[in-house]
């Protein structure tokens, strides 16, 4: 993991989640690369006037973006930036076509937690980027050995993100990885074969299965953050449709609402 991008509006809640970014790169000796879009409906007619007009305010948008990230001046750390007119989620879609990165940190509004996206662009960019991303929450602080609480199907997941996985564990230092699965009601099979596969997929990382019975996932993992010292919570987005669930469950966003821990979204 060698490039982080941090996505910004200059707002204390991007600050938090460049400050989780920082302390990811300075662990890893990798590079930061901080974007900003200026929003293209701030100039909404195709004239000559705005074409002047739209060269100033990228002008003074770039020079915002240098004074905010001159703020994090580390040493040894390689921050880059860039400003651009965009969509967030297309913005961040076509930088990462073009400059192949690692991780996307995105900083969350409102409540905190998951909840903290809901409506928002950061959920469009988690929704359309195929890029590992963490959401950190604005009140969220950055801990070593952290409980990394793992919410999966037990299907076999990918040599990319295992390795993801373990990287991740091995930079924030978490001492285990805590799996979680949820189960009908009906269920009580024992998950041998599933454990043993991931615990081969994951290598030598110590394992600890949790399992909850249950018919609605999405409120099962909602009880489970709620009643648990968690540290980072970690899904794969294709997995039992998990943050679409979230987003659109009244419950289950009363339950995150409380929640002031990041979210590590992964993909595949």
């Amino acid at each position: 993991m060698k490039q982080i991008i941090v996505a910004t509006d200059f707002s204390t809640c991007a600050e938090n989640a460049m400050r989780y970014a920082i302390e990811i790169a300075t662990r890893m000796s990798a590079e930061i690369t901080v974007l900003h879009f200026a929003h293209p409906t701030q100039v909404v007619d195709n004239n000559v006037w705005n074409a002047y007009f739209m060269e100033d305010l990228l002008e003074a948008k770039r020079e915002a973006l240098d004074s905010w990230v001159a703020k994090f001046s580390y040493p040894d750390l390689v921050i880059k930036s860039s400003c651009q007119v965009d969509f967030l989620p297309s913005g961040i879609t076509e930088h990462i076509a073009e400059n192949p990165s690692d991780l996307l940190v995105l900083g969350s509004t409102g409540a905190s937690g998951i909840a903290g996206i809901l409506g928002s662009n950061a959920a469009s960019v988690v929704a359309h980027t195929l890029l590992s991303t963490l959401i950190v929450p604005i009140d969220a602080v950055y801990e070593d050995n952290p409980v990394l609480v793992f919410a999966s199907d037990l299907k076999p997941i990918s040599s990319q993100n295992a390795d993801i996985l373990r990287t991740f564990v091995d930079t924030i230092r978490a001492e285990v990885l805590d799996v979680l699965h949820v189960c009908p009601d009906n269920d009580t099979q024992p998950k041998t074969e599933q454990e043993q596969q991931l615990q081969a997929a994951l290598g030598d990382m110590t394992l600890t299965f949790n399992y909850l019975n249950s018919d609605d996932v999405a409120d099962a993992i909602g009880d489970f953050i709620n009643n648990n010292d968690i540290g980072i919570l970690c899904t794969i987005a294709h997995q039992h449709t998990f943050l679409h669930r979230l987003f659109h469950r009244s419950r289950v966003k009363a339950i995150v609402q409380q929640m002031v821990k990041p979210v590590l979204v992964l993909h595949g």
